[in-house]
């Protein structure tokens, strides 16, 4: 279950796929994604520092929520601890990843060193509650996946498929703001 969920956590913070070597019947070594994933592909926006000077200090701003998401069934919904939520500014590069990457299922390269820099990682609590505070105001995508595994409860074992739920949202300084995420594939 641990090696589970790290792979998710390294596929959602990296927006990656790793490569595993295998050999085919000629003896050949090949490269080839693991687990199934697509080849990671360029990106076409580059990042403007200037779209992140905003975003560069702390500010008094808070944005929380809770992932919520439902069975295999889709009849109960549930809301899971340790679930990795991403806080990214909105710029011209962080939109291409939202758009390409979260809501396309597009394997990108990884994030450059500047967006990173200004990214956030928060996991979710016992109920799925999660924040992100001391945040300058200004706009925001979150997003949060359910990973795909078996979750044991006291009663029974469920199997939850992945899932990623997203939102934009504007804050402004000194505010607070409560966020409800939805789902985007």
């Amino acid at each position: 279950m641990k090696k589970l969920f790290l792979s998710c956590v390294a596929l959602i913070a990296v927006t990656a796929c790793a490569t595993v070597q295998t050999e085919n019947k000629d003896s050949e070594k090949q490269q080839k994604p693991a687990c199934g994933c697509a080849k990671r592909v360029k990106r076409n926006v580059k990042p403007e520092p200037a779209q992140y000077e905003a975003y560069a200090q702390k500010g008094t701003s808070e944005i929380s929520g809770r992932l919520c998401g439902t069975d295999v069934n889709g009849k109960n919904k549930i809301c899971l601890r340790k679930q990795m939520v991403v806080l990214n500014p909105v710029t011209d590069y962080s939109t291409e990843w939202y758009v390409r990457y979260w809501t396309n299922n597009e394997s990108l390269e990884e994030a450059h060193e500047i967006a990173k820099k200004h990214n956030k990682i928060v996991y979710t609590g016992k109920r799925g509650e999660f924040s992100f505070k001391e945040l300058p105001a200004g706009e925001y995508y979150i997003g949060g996946a359910f990973c795909p595994g078996n979750i044991k409860f006291k009663t029974k074992q469920a199997e939850y498929k992945y899932s990623r739920y997203g939102v934009k949202v504007t804050i402004g300084e000194g505010e607070t703001k409560r966020v409800v995420l939805e789902k985007v594939f």
